[in-house]
């Protein structure tokens, strides 16, 4: 596998697991609610206790969910990247091989070994 390839997969791979360990984070353990104070903790208490939902915090919340996921989104562009250029690096090793082949028709192993790079 040449090293730009690599180098995307493990990109690919980190930022997947970064922006899914994100969303997931702030989807599911991001406390958006505040201790109600004064005249809104009298209410509050009555209605559903002592804590209210803070639209900073929530939007804070939001921000985070969006991010995780675009970084997954964009880990999962890399990846489709690397399969591209590995596929297109596949095929070009397969015309050379056929070039080679047709161009000589006495081609004996190493002939093969060297036109498919290795």
């Amino acid at each position: 596998m040449p090293r730009n390839a690599s180098i995307l997969l493990g990109a690919g791979w980190s930022l997947i697991l970064i922006g899914l360990g994100l969303a997931l984070y702030d989807f599911l353990a991001y406390d958006t609610t505040v201790q109600a104070q004064g005249l809104a903790s009298i209410v509050s208490e009555m209605v559903q206790g002592n804590r209210v939902h803070n639209q900073g915090l929530m939007n804070n919340r939001l921000v985070g969910v969006v991010l995780g996921t675009g970084l997954a989104l964009l880990g999962g562009m890399l990846l489709v990247l690397q399969g591209l250029s590995e596929s297109a690096s596949s095929q070009h090793r397969m015309v050379v091989l056929l070039t080679v082949l047709a161009n000589k028709q006495g081609a004996n192993q190493q002939d093969l070994e060297n036109a498919l790079g290795r």
